[in-house]
């Protein structure tokens, strides 16, 4: 522990010296006393942190890898494994798959408030027995004595079962001592940033590697089974109407399991077109990729331990209940050591998405793409090596890093929302979004206002989202005024924030396009809709918005606010990039103008000498608001300055001061004592759990919680993930580097298995979209910045700045970042830029400049060749500018060698 506690103290102490972090302390008293700042008692909040947790908090780690022990059994592990947009599948802990919510049906329940949180399913819940609404499963069964001894791949077949979730492959292994064969279980949906097509497929890979593990033969095989749920509930209304087939064949060196359904001899004429219009009328398919002569297959399967013809083929047909079941097997005879790859594919389509009201087609993307689920099933297998081969990639390039295990897996995991309910794709190319699983419908604009992993993972669903949606005066624009509205066709009416929040998305996604096609095509309505905040509130170009603001507390608040207010300024300077870009000069000019302004003004007159307040309007003094509170979202608008590249945007020192507020009264190590002198509210947090309140007030004021609806004055006393980790962000960037982690690492213990489902954080219902915020303490910890149009990509390390390596995204590809800054006597840094996908475009890199390291001179390479370059440095950075644009594709690196003088 001394050792381990010296060389976190040693890098403390070095991004201290460096310029990368200005929170270095001393000694290990001092680190403690650090985070363990606590409210004086001005807040009841907790803060007990042990020196060995401090310690491991920037270690690198080992994977995070759930058991029975310490995970409920399992129960509470659901990690999604099917595509984006396509609906939920889980793959849980001992490997068994369950939630099918793939039925547009609602199938995993109406998971309303907080009840995901303080009651989370379980996968053997009586109470909700659509998470298992099927037979399914696969088992390996083995030749004994003459007969057949099955193991089931799930916790009642094995008793050590070990699971490591790492989104978007989960990974489970299976073994027992009296049990000859060992199984490992690789599971996932296509996935591969950029490429949005191939990450939004219907279908699961279930791939089992079983090896013999004693000193004997070993013959059997692997068996995989899978119920024909088609119009899983609407087959209920008139089961007799309803024939279900299952049908046997091959396909492309494969075995071939379709299952549909049809109308029986016996229905009326109005039964077809009744049951092809359900939203639960489709297909499924399982598919056992290997050759034939090695498969067996059984259209009509009883049990696991039943025999299954090798020579079976054609159809099974069932009318009413029980819907047959198929099954495909793989024989196996092992040689002690030797080991064999099974690999099958689950495959779903059901494309009739309806009942939500929008203008647009609801039908799932992946309907015009295929025809069915065998067309879903066989174009995985056909293209497996490369669907594969990216999913594999991607993971193996975001956990090749130098950053901490479970701070890899709590910044990126929140992207399987994408995977949920929460998400939809259309076949007009239109997402959708609810807030949370089936709750909160519209794409709400002040909730996945928050969600930073989307632009920076796949800017197609933003830039669609501004296309077709925001933008969009037949969907959810104004034309005569610019608003847009916050659940588009859904609700009209604008939200403030979620106004802003269309306009800095819009420069996001801009930046993530390799040219200006994006935002030539949308720039009049963006600087419409800028102008409307403007003319809106904040009539006087004070800067200030003065006007009754909504807001995503679900309120009207009025007053000058300074959260909403400095969100506002970073919409404007957004649009004003925006307007350079495009040309504009008079909008540029104007709108840094009133940021300036409004800048000003929340710095002078919004600043308590602590932190960042509102300024209560004495024509509304009901109104709900924060008032003298210490809110979270305070520096919300500093923290989306950051992903957008704009920069510090409001006084450091003042910054400084809100963030140790922040820290001081509204982090605490156990909610508890909180929440029992404030009840309201939903327990987003339960006792013995940390996080960030919303809002303390230190200096009095409590009474702001009796204001305007009670519903919404409880908020205040909740702890969502969301809104702390854009909190966390800033940390990460403004010289707090391990409060941030601290923080991040609170949240990973707050969803650990042993709690909770660790993939589903939860707010208003399941996978809460604005929980992917997460993935902007990633960028932060990077002090990544990217403009595809200009080339420019830069990179600023928090964390361990001498030895760095992280993933990054950019408009066409994704790569490695690596950084090693040598010692005292080198004066030497190698940065490389190793590109793993797709196409990356550069003329200028940006590097965090080390304080004492002054940079003197530049060498950079391309595929070892030198390449002609300057050097300039400026606002902490060095530039280094090619002297023509360059292209990398996949496999090639860019290394600079940087010289330095102090």
């Amino acid at each position: 522990m001394t050792c381990k506690f010296a060389s976190f103290l040693c890098s403390l102490v070095f991004l201290s010296m460096t310029g990368f972090a200005r929170e270095g302390v001393p000694n290990i008293q001092g680190i403690l006393d650090e985070l363990a700042r606590g409210s004086d008692g001005k807040t009841p909040t907790v803060k007990n942190f042990d020196a060995a947790w401090v310690a491991s908090l920037d270690q690198r780690g080992e994977p995070t890898v759930y058991t029975r022990e310490n995970s409920r059994n399992f129960e509470y592990i659901g990690m999604p494994v099917g595509g984006i947009g396509a609906g939920l599948l889980y793959l849980g802990g001992d490997g068994k798959l369950w939630g099918w919510d793939i039925f547009n049906t609602k199938g995993s329940g109406h998971t309303r408030q907080d009840n995901g949180f303080t009651s989370p399913y379980a996968r053997s819940d009586t109470n909700n027995p659509a998470y298992y609404p099927l037979v399914q499963g696969f088992a390996v069964r083995l030749d004994r004595d003459g007969g057949t001894i099955t193991r089931t791949l799930d916790r009642d077949g094995f008793k050590d079962i070990r699971f490591r979730g790492q989104y978007p492959i989960g990974y489970v292994s299976y073994a027992d001592a009296d049990c000859p064969v060992t199984v490992e279980l690789e599971a996932f949906s296509p996935f591969c940033p950029i490429n949005l097509d191939d990450s939004a497929l219907p279908a699961t890979v279930m791939q089992y590697k079983v090896k013999n593990a004693s000193k004997q033969v070993v013959s059997g095989d692997l068996v995989g089974w899978l119920q024909n749920a088609v119009c899983i509930d609407s087959g209920k209304k008139r089961p007799e109407s309803l024939l279900r087939r299952n049908r046997l064949t091959g396909a492309n060196e494969s075995s071939l399991l379709e299952f549909s359904a049809e109308v029986s001899r016996d229905a009326d004429n109005t039964t077809e077109a009744w049951m092809k219009g359900n939203v639960d009328y489709g297909s499924m398919a399982l598919l056992l990729m290997d050759k034939a002569a090695v498969a067996r297959g059984m259209v009509d399967f009883q049990a696991p331990g039943g025999e299954l013809d090798p020579k079976a083929t054609g159809v099974a047909r069932s009318c009413g209940s029980p819907a047959p079941v198929g099954a495909l097997a793989r024989a196996f005879s092992l040689k002690p050591g030797e080991e064999i790859t099974v690999r099958f594919v689950l495959a779903w389509y059901f494309p009739n998405y309806k009942g939500i009201g929008l203008r647009t087609t609801t039908e799932r993307s992946y309907g015009p793409r295929f025809s069915s689920a065998r067309g879903v099933a066989e174009y995985v297998a056909t293209r497996f090596d490369t669907l594969a081969g990216q999913t594999r990639q991607w993971h193996d390039t975001w956990y090749d890093s130098t950053l901490p295990w479970w701070f890899l897996d709590r910044t990126f995991l929140n992207t399987c929302i994408l995977a949920s309910n929460t998400s939809y794709l259309f076949s007009d190319g239109r997402f959708f979004g609810y807030e949370g699983e089936h709750l909160g419908y519209g794409t709400c604009t002040h909730v996945w206002g928050y969600s930073q992993a989307i632009g920076w993972l796949f800017p197609q669903i933003e830039r669609s989202l501004r296309e077709i949606v925001d933008y969009n005066p037949k969907v959810g624009f104004d034309a005569k005024t610019g608003g847009i509205g916050q659940r588009a066709e859904l609700c009209l009416d604008p939200a403030d924030d979620g106004q802003c929040s269309i306009i800095i998305r819009t420069l996001l996604v801009h930046r993530m396009q390799p040219d200006n096609k994006f935002l030539a095509g949308i720039y009049p309505q963006m600087k419409q809709a800028m102008n409307f905040l403007v003319n809106d509130q904040d009539p006087k170009r004070e800067g200030i918005m003065t006007k009754d603001q909504m807001n995503t507390l679900d309120a009207r608040w009025y007053g000058k606010i300074a959260w909403l207010s400095l969100y506002y300024g970073v919409a404007l300077r957004s649009a004003a990039e925006m307007a350079d870009v495009m040309n504009d000069p008079a909008a540029a000019t104007e709108w840094r103008a009133i940021a300036d302004r409004g800048r000003k003004y929340i710095e002078e007159k919004l600043f308590n000498g602590e932190y960042f307040i509102q300024d209560p309007d004495p024509a509304h003094p009901d109104s709900p608001g924060s008032f003298t509170g210490c809110m979270v979202d305070q520096l919300l608008g500093q923290s989306w300055a950051y992903q957008v590249g704009l920069g510090r945007i409001i006084d450091p020192e003042k910054t400084r001061k809100a963030l140790e507020c922040l820290w001081r009264y509204n982090l605490t190590t156990d909610v508890g004592p909180y929440r029992e002198k404030f009840r309201n509210g939903r327990w987003f947090a339960k006792a013995g759990d940390g996080g960030f309140l919303m809002c303390s007030w230190p200096n009095g004021g409590t009474e702001a919680m009796k204001r305007g609806g009670q519903l919404f004055a409880g908020y205040m006393n909740e702890c969502m993930s969301g809104f702390e980790y854009a909190l966390s962000s800033v940390m990460m960037r403004d010289g707090m580097p391990f409060r941030s982690l601290a923080h991040t690492r609170i949240m990973n213990e707050r969803y650990a298995a042993a709690r909770h489902n660790p993939w589903n954080e939860v707010e208003y219902g399941s996978f809460y979209a604005r929980a992917m915020a997460s993935y902007g303490v990633f960028t932060a910890a990077c002090g990544f910045e990217y403009d595809g149009p200009k080339g420019y990509i830069g990179f600023s390390p928090q964390l361990t700045p001498a030895n760095f390596r992280a993933a990054f995204t950019a408009a066409e590809g994704w790569g490695t970042y690596e950084q090693r800054i040598g010692d005292d006597r080198a004066r030497t840094s190698n940065c490389r830029i190793a590109l793993k996908y797709g196409r990356l475009k550069v003329k200028s890199v940006s590097l965090g400049v080390v304080a004492e390291m002054k940079p003197r001179s530049a060498k950079l390479k391309i595929k070892g060749c030198a390449v002609d370059c300057t050097l300039k440095s400026e606002n902490g950075r060095c530039i280094i500018t090619l002297a023509e644009d360059v292209t990398l594709s996949a496999g090639d690196t860019l290394e600079i060698v940087l010289k330095h003088k102090r």
